[in-house]
Parts: C-alpha cells; sequence; structure tokens
C-alpha cells in the first residue's frame, strides 16, 4: 500500500440495516516508516474512528462528506481531540 498511509475496510454488510459485521485495518509500512510514532498513532485513530462508525451506524459509508469524511467522522474526531487535548 503506498498511496494512502491507512485504510478502513468493511466487510459482511447486514443486508437489512446495512451495517458492516466486521471492519479491517491496513496500515501501511513503506509511508508511515518514514512518519513520527506520533503521526503513526494519528492514522491508526483515523482508521479506528471509520471502523467504529462502519459498526454502529446504520449504512455509513465512506464517501459521506466531499473528501470522505462526513458529519458522522467529524463529530466522534471532535470529541476524540477534545478528550485527549489533541
Amino acid at each position: 500500500m503506498t498511496l494512502c498511509a491507512g485504510i478502513c475496510y468493511a466487510t459482511d454488510m447486514n443486508k437489512n440495516t446495512g451495517q458492516a459485521r466486521f471492519c479491517t485495518v491496513r496500515l501501511s509500512k513503506k509511508i508511515l516508516k518514514y512518519r513520527s510514532v506520533d503521526n503513526l498513532l494519528e492514522t491508526l485513530l483515523h482508521e479506528l474512528i471509520h471502523a467504529f462508525l462502519f459498526l454502529t451506524k446504520d449504512k455509513y459509508e465512506r464517501k459521506d462528506g466531499e473528501d470522505g469524511h462526513g458529519k458522522d467522522f467529524l463529530e466522534m474526531m471532535k470529541r476524540i481531540n477534545q478528550v485527549t487535548g489533541l
């Protein structure tokens, strides 16, 4: 994986609700080996927000929002940043 630092895949979608039953998060060693540990952790957290939303929201789509990070993603990110002080 060389185009992005991380990605989250939703799998085994529930046909009735549209929710994912499983998620896989992949991180790019080729990209992240040149970045700081903080950047690695931020990338992991970013992908885990996607995973959380795939698993908890009805019909959550990464395409929600112009850049793939719609209202639900931004709200979750803001809450985490307030708690952690990031």
